[in-house]
């Protein structure tokens, strides 16, 4: 099975670690603008200072800018 996360907060971080550890197809992770700052704080590097990724991660799925992001 594929998935297409949608992250929000450190929950939301926590959960994708976890999947990638049991090695689910995880295709795609949209990270809220709103909760960025919560990238810093689960991963110590803001979104745009992030620039491989080991999945397709972006910021915001709506309309707004989007940034790849790091999974590491």
């Amino acid at each position: 099975m594929q998935y297409v996360l949608f992250v929000g907060s450190k929950v939301g971080y926590e959960a994708v670690v976890g999947m990638a550890e049991l090695k689910c197809d995880i295709l795609h992770v949209f990270i809220e603008q709103e909760h960025d700052h919560e990238h810093l704080q689960f991963y110590e590097k803001t979104v745009r200072e992030c620039q491989q990724s080991q999945y397709d991660y972006s910021l915001n799925a709506g309309n707004e800018e989007i940034i790849s992001v790091c999974y590491y």
